[in-house]
This record gives C-alpha cells, structure tokens and sequence, in this order.
C-alpha cells in the first residue's frame, strides 16, 4: 500500500516549500475533478476556497489589504465568515 504523500508524487520533489506547492496543487486537481460528481458543486467551491483563500489573484476574500495585521487574526476571521458563509448554503 502506498502512503498518502507517496501517492501525491512527494518523492520527486526537492524543498519543503516545493512540496508544499505540489501536494496543493494536486489537491485542487483532485477537488475539481472528483468533487463535484460525488460532492456537488457547491461543497468543492468549500475545499476549493479552503485551498486556494490566501493564492494571489483569489479574490474571493476581497482585497487582502483589508485583513492583514501582524498577529493574523482578521485574516482567520474573514476566512471563518467566507467558509462558513458557503457552508450554510448547502442544502442536502
């Protein structure tokens, strides 16, 4: 059986930040292509947002500007109320 950081491809990668990057990725792939088949699309816009909040370019979270602070609290505050904010409105 192989291990679940194996299966990402960890073996091929050569620095902690890189691996970091690569499993990402992988992650985001898995979750556009498997999630919403099984999952629907409004529970993958959950990990993809999950995945993707702090990304340059996402501005999903508006601008970042707006919730930086040297001890990262408004950062965790917005990425509560967006997460929780999409998961009320799923309807089973």
């Amino acid at each position: 059986m192989r291990r679940p950081l194996e299966a990402l491809g960890r073996s091929s990668l050569k620095t902690q930040h890189g691996k970091a990057n690569a499993i990402k990725e992988k992650l985001v792939t898995l979750a556009v292509t498997k999630l919403p088949n099984t999952f629907g699309r409004k529970y993958t816009e959950v990990v993809l947002s999950c995945l993707t909040c702090l990304d340059k370019g996402n501005d999903n979270f508006g601008d970042s500007k707006e919730f930086e602070d040297d001890d990262g609290i408004l950062v965790g505050v917005r990425y509560i109320e967006k997460i929780l904010t999409l998961l009320d409105d799923i309807s089973v």
